[in-house]
């Protein structure tokens, strides 16, 4: 079959065409993703998903040992765990960077973090603590030393380190892919480090929580304050039953 010059170039264009079309749909597909954005300080779920597959519920708690929203939202879930078991002689009272009371969920010598086991309604849970940095950002739980553009790879590099993959995905696409609320990048971006994250995974799915739980508290409470009279703060009461109510699967937004 013989094709006029005239016939050829109009397939040429039509093929062009289709071509453009193709590329401007997947830019535009890749803008849609790259401009999502999580809520903050609302439980979101992101997938249907066990990110473990085992069928267990677990709870991991992203943080560093310096940060003020750690710090605040540690209350809350010690308050939650020790409503199971007794928890205090795994955790460290502790002031944020900015002398928010607060505390480190750790035992021993080992500072990177902990694994704790409880049962929660009859189900059993895991609950994993994990921190990136010191209280400076200046360097890692062993104080050693990061420079402020290492931050970022240095904090995933300790999560890929102590997680499970599928977990270590999640973390990396919140914390340096996905767009903050009311800000132009995501957080890797907008504050040169990691910050903290609260990942839960299970049966039923999915969920993180980025942001304070609750209004911070002023700087000149003490910790030992706060640990010795928990029960006596409304807010700390409150944003628990909001984290009870995310663990049954309600007020839970889909991102």
């Amino acid at each position: 079959m013989h094709f006029t010059k005239k016939e050829i170039y109009e397939v040429i264009s039509i093929v062009v065409v289709i071509i453009v079309v193709v590329s401007g749909i997947a830019i535009y597909s890749n803008l849609s993703k790259n401009t999502a954005t999580v809520p903050l300080s609302k439980y979101v779920k992101i997938s249907n998903n066990d990110l473990l597959s085992n069928g267990q519920d677990h709870i991991y708690f992203i943080s560093w040992y310096g940060c003020p929203i750690g710090a605040d939202n540690s209350w809350v879930l010690y308050s939650f765990l020790n409503s199971t078991r007794d928890v205090a002689p795994d955790v460290v009272l502790h002031k944020s960077i900015a002398g928010t009371p607060g505390l480190l969920f750790l035992n021993g010598t080992h500072k990177l973090g902990e694994n704790i086991s409880f049962n929660y309604a009859g189900v059993p849970f895991e609950f994993t603590s994990l921190y990136m940095y010191n209280e400076t950002l200046t360097g890692g739980v062993y104080n050693n030393a990061i420079s402020s553009s290492s931050r970022v790879s240095y904090a995933l590099s300790v999560l890929k380190g102590n997680l499970p993959e599928s977990v270590y995905q999640v973390a990396d696409k919140y914390e340096t892919q996905v767009r903050i609320q009311n800000q132009t990048g995501s957080w890797s971006a907008s504050t040169g480090h990691l910050v903290t994250m609260l990942i839960v995974t299970g049966p039923d799915g999915t969920f993180v929580h980025f942001w304070f739980m609750y209004p911070s508290f002023s700087s000149t409470v003490s910790p030992q304050t706060v640990f010795t009279n928990l029960s006596t703060y409304p807010q700390i009461s409150n944003a628990e039953e909001q984290f009870l109510n995310a663990l049954g699967g309600s007020n839970v937004a889909c991102a």
